[in-house]
């Protein structure tokens, strides 16, 4: 997984996941980014999130700077935790939801 800069003129395709991403890009250094939106599909009150299953954020945001802010978006409230959390698992520092902010 890469994060590639996009403009207005970037042509998307789907991936096998279903996922667009860009046809082409510069590709930018994960230790350069300050914040990172990550997918998810629950979270926990400690800031530990459910996604897709694969890993890839996870790998991915462990690039990333210490200080770079993660950041969900989910459209439930936490649950109190999330069990089988491992040592590769990266917590959110932020979650949004339609009601609340929560901050780990």
């Amino acid at each position: 997984m890469e994060a590639i800069e996009v403009n207005a003129d970037t042509a998307f395709q789907k991936n096998g996941w279903n996922i667009h991403e860009p046809m082409d890009g510069t590709v930018t250094d994960a230790m350069t980014i300050d914040m990172i939106f990550v997918p998810l599909i629950i979270f926990d009150k400690h800031g530990y999130r459910i996604g897709y299953g694969k890993g890839f954020y996870d790998k991915y945001l462990k690039r990333c700077r210490p200080d770079c802010l993660k950041v969900g978006f989910c459209y439930f409230e936490p649950i109190d935790l999330i069990e089988g959390t491992r040592e590769f698992d990266v917590p959110l520092n932020l979650c949004i939801t339609p009601n609340n902010a929560y901050v780990f």
